[in-house]
């Protein structure tokens, strides 16, 4: 596990092993996730999967919902290309003030840097203003030691990261063992 507050700096220590533990408990479902892949992602999975197999379209019930339910420190798992966390910081003011420079707090975790760097850089491009997305390579299925960062709410009784909200949409669960 990897855990970066830098927007672009993501590497996997020891990167071969950790890929084929994963690779090994998750099957591959998170490794197809390559530039080519995230290049169409939005296209195929927001717009026709969502709308025509599953009958849930990504504007007019998805990212309302997501936008009503994101808060100023939030967590998304299984960031895909950053498309909703984008969306909506777009609706958050943007600042030049220091002291609102940290006022939104995002964590994503994905076992795909893949998709840890291309959701990073589509909320900074989108709202430059914000400090960088803290991003975690990690197993979502395994306990993440998300230490509090800077200005995050700690949980009393373990002394863990709070988050106000959490997103977790398409998450693969990957195949089962026998």
């Amino acid at each position: 596990m990897v855990v970066s507050n830098e927007t672009h700096r993501i590497s996997l220590p020891s990167s071969s092993r950790l890929d084929d533990d994963i690779k090994e408990k998750r099957g591959l479902g998170a490794y197809i996730y390559n530039s080519w892949v995230l290049n169409i992602y939005d296209i195929w999975v927001l717009g026709i999967s969502n709308s025509y197999a599953w009958r849930c379209p990504t504007s007019t019930i998805l990212l309302p919902f997501f936008k009503a339910n994101f808060s100023s420190n939030h967590l998304d798992v299984g960031v895909g290309t950053g498309y909703f966390l984008a969306e909506a910081v777009l609706d958050k003011p943007a600042t030049t003030d220091a002291d609102n420079y940290d006022a939104q707090q995002i964590t994503l975790v994905d076992l795909n840097s893949n998709c840890l760097s291309t959701a990073a850089a589509r909320i900074k491009a989108a709202q430059p203003t914000l400090a960088p997305a803290r991003t975690v390579a990690a197993d979502a299925f395994e306990s993440l030691p998300l230490e509090p960062s800077s200005g995050n709410i700690r949980d009393e009784g373990t002394g863990k990261e709070k988050f106000d909200s959490i997103s977790l949409f398409y998450l693969q669960i990957g195949r089962a063992h026998v």
